[in-house]
């Protein structure tokens, strides 16, 4: 049910064209993400996913807050992002 739902979307089928990413995969990304157009870029699209810790600078001084565990694709996406990377 879930590789006929992802093989009817246009975006999930582009996807899916990258190694390691499956169906489930490219369904949750797509679901989740939804218009990707609205980002201006990579970078945004992976704070919107949770994957880049949240910062605070005062005084010269940096400090980076962890990466929040709320609603996000990290999960799938690191698993995903790992299996490209060795591509």
């Amino acid at each position: 049910m879930v590789s006929k739902l992802a093989d009817e979307r246009p975006q999930a089928c582009l996807l899916m064209t990258h190694p390691g990413v499956g169906p489930i995969t490219a369904l949750g990304t797509e679901v989740f993400l939804g218009d990707v157009g609205r980002f201006r870029d990579g970078k945004s699209v992976a704070s919107y996913m949770g994957m880049i810790p949240g910062e605070h600078s005062s005084g010269g001084r940096l400090w980076l807050a962890k990466i929040e565990s709320g609603l996000n694709l990290r999960g799938i996406s690191s698993d995903t992002t790992h299996v490209c990377s060795r591509c």
